[in-house]
């Protein structure tokens, strides 16, 4: 039988490949996206160029959302299946979703989410005070424009009443991120540095690092890093894609959950700096302690199911 064109070829050209792919594909289903989407929504053609500046327009965020969901799901989730058929026979095994992780350690990885919060926060305010030097001054102003045009976007999609409107943003903002990212980033190309530099934690903190850098969010790049450095460690230790897609999703369903009762009034906005230096330091000192712990008990977990 003929082996997938990709499989004898080395990983540094797999991984160029791969993100070939991605390119393709993030081309490929954004302009289909826009050509359905014009039609769904009944979108005159003299629109599309204002369309994200008009933010309050139901019918321009439903339209945004719609090219969100469709170019998230063709860029990650139909690259990976692509990329793992072009390198493996067994698809499903190269992207380790044929393994379960264990219920034990799903639990303490979601937990695991929960308390590292405060941390998260931390790292953010800390993000945020970082400056470039003056000759990169317009650079940073580049960065922190754009950051705010996301913020802008995103706090439209989360402006939301009823449960129809908050499920339809945790499968665009949870669910179809946390499955497509975590094949892409954990299920190949950190598989593929860990070929090419025969050293995970090398392979783990490149991942982490490009995962973080190609969402173009300045000023929240250290606490991604750092969840993209432990879904590394979490992948290397368990062999399944399963309990980071599971932690990446609830780790962007919080957030999502979290704005929609702040927006319908049911939540203050100053949990989202609990943790901070002005808000509770010790909940993220804490909370960094506790999650180091839950991290530690994953890693003994597994390594205790090696042995036996």
């Amino acid at each position: 039988m003929q082996l997938p064109f990709l499989s004898n070829e080395s990983a540094p050209k797999q991984l160029l490949i791969t993100g070939l792919v991605i390119i393709a594909c993030w081309i490929a289903f954004q302009i289909f996206s826009y050509l359905t989407g014009i039609f769904i929504f009944a979108i005159k053609i003299d629109e599309i160029v204002t369309i994200a500046e008009d933010l309050k327009n139901p019918k321009a965020i439903a339209f945004l959302k719609y090219i969100q969901a469709v170019t998230s799901f063709g860029m990650f989730t139909v690259a990976a299946f692509i990329i793992s058929k072009a390198i493996s026979k067994d698809w499903l095994s190269f992207l380790r979703l044929d393994k379960n992780p264990g219920l034990i350690p799903m639990l303490i990885a979601a937990v695991f989410i929960i308390v590292i919060l405060p941390f998260t926060n931390l790292l953010t305010s800390l993000n945020n005070q970082i400056h470039f030097p003056e000759t990169l001054k317009n650079l940073e102003n580049f960065f922190r424009s754009k950051e705010n045009q996301m913020e802008m976007i995103m706090e439209s999609f989360l402006n939301i009443r009823g449960f129809g409107g908050l499920l339809i943003n945790l499968i665009i903002i949870a669910v179809i991120p946390a499955i497509g990212e975590e094949l892409v980033f954990r299920g190949i190309i950190q598989d593929r540095f860990t070929l090419w530099f025969k050293n995970h934690h090398w392979a783990i903190f490149l991942t982490a690092f490009i995962f973080s850098a190609l969402h173009i969010q300045f000023l929240s790049f250290l606490p991604r890093l750092l969840l993209g450095i432990v879904f590394g460690y979490i992948f290397i230790w368990s062999k399944s894609i399963w309990i980071t897609i599971q932690a990446h999703f609830l780790n962007n369903a919080m957030a999502v959950i979290y704005y929609h009762l702040y927006f319908n009034g049911k939540a203050d906005k100053n949990l989202e700096l609990i943790g901070t230096a002005d808000n509770g330091l010790m909940y993220s000192i804490s909370g960094a302690l506790i999650g180091t712990g839950l991290l530690y008990l994953i890693y003994k977990y597994y390594k205790k199911k090696v042995i036996n």
